[in-house]
């Protein structure tokens, strides 16, 4: 059957997966207190532009979230292009309710397409890694249902790690309580974070340097590999410090040279939580099929 994928455009999509005929992208964007409206956009110089007015703002940007009326056309587009099924795959609830809206949006469709919401759990190179998985399973004879099934797994199972380079932004924006944040400030320690199963962002460890942090994705790397019998995809992603994910990538890919990696940046949605030279590493179970 035709299937339709949508993604949101925090997943910072490989220009493979934003070019596929079958995925649609919803386009967020982000205002700053002065009306200034920047797209979230994996365009470089888009990037470097927010990134260097966040830095020069007292108050953090808000963040849109898609209007049904977006949704509702991105939708009714793919049922008059003759799709039968959709996959929905967007960025955690707990930072946005792209999630929620697509489950309103499709629901009321219900009757005209058969679709399922996946909420990611993450962000950038984890939802890619999970649409380029979809996009296999959809060339096999699995069923839908039994596609949806398996890419939730994913989801579920998939991990987030990330470095930053100021917790600001998340104890402001309330994904990290302001007791974290204080200590990290005071004790110059750079907090290793990762997002858990609900999508929401925790602290793994408190480490001095950055080359301990990556000494530590390391050895995470190899035993996030070693907990699934089809082993993983590796993803990093960085908020504009191609320096600091190039150093992150090589103490890694040392541990685990078998692995291929992708590379990814932090749009500006996502940077207005992270801050500038953010540097994350997605470890994504590949599924059975």
């Amino acid at each position: 059957m035709k299937t339709a994928i949508i993604i949101d455009s925090t997943a910072y999509a490989s220009p493979e997966i934003v070019n596929h005929p079958d995925v649609y992208v919803l386009e967020l964007s982000t205002t700053f207190a002065d009306g200034t409206v920047i797209p979230d956009s994996s365009d470089v110089e888009v990037q470097e532009r927010f990134y260097t007015k966040l830095k020069n703002e007292n108050n953090l940007p808000t963040t849109s979230q898609p209007s049904p009326g977006k949704y509702v056309k991105i939708v009714e587009d793919i049922i008059k292009k003759g799709y039968e099924q959709l996959l929905c795959i967007h960025l955690s609830q707990t930072f946005s309710g792209t999630y929620q809206t697509a489950n309103m949006i499709v629901d009321a469709y219900a009757d005209q397409i058969d679709a399922h919401v996946i909420d990611s759990k993450g962000v950038s190179e984890v939802i890619g890694a999970i649409v380029e998985q979809a996009l296999d399973m959809l060339e096999t004879d699995l069923e839908f249902s039994e596609i949806c099934e398996k890419l939730e797994w994913v989801a579920k199972n998939s991990t987030i790690y990330l470095t930053v380079s100021d917790l600001y932004n998340l104890e402001k924006g309330g994904r990290v309580n302001m007791t974290t944040a204080r200590i990290g400030s005071l004790l110059k320690v750079r907090p290793l974070l990762y997002v858990d199963e609900q999508g929401e962002v925790k602290v793994l460890d408190k480490i001095r340097t950055d080359k301990k942090v990556n000494r530590r994705l390391a050895q995470i790397a190899k035993e996030d590999e070693e907990k699934f019998p089809n082993g993983i995809m590796l993803r990093f992603a960085h908020a504009v410090d191609e320096e600091r994910v190039k150093e992150t990538i090589q103490v890694v890919h040392e541990a685990v040279p078998h692995l291929d990696y992708k590379v990814g940046t932090l749009g500006p949605v996502i940077g207005t939580h992270t801050g500038m030279g953010t540097v994350g590493m997605g470890t994504i179970p590949i599924a059975d099929y």
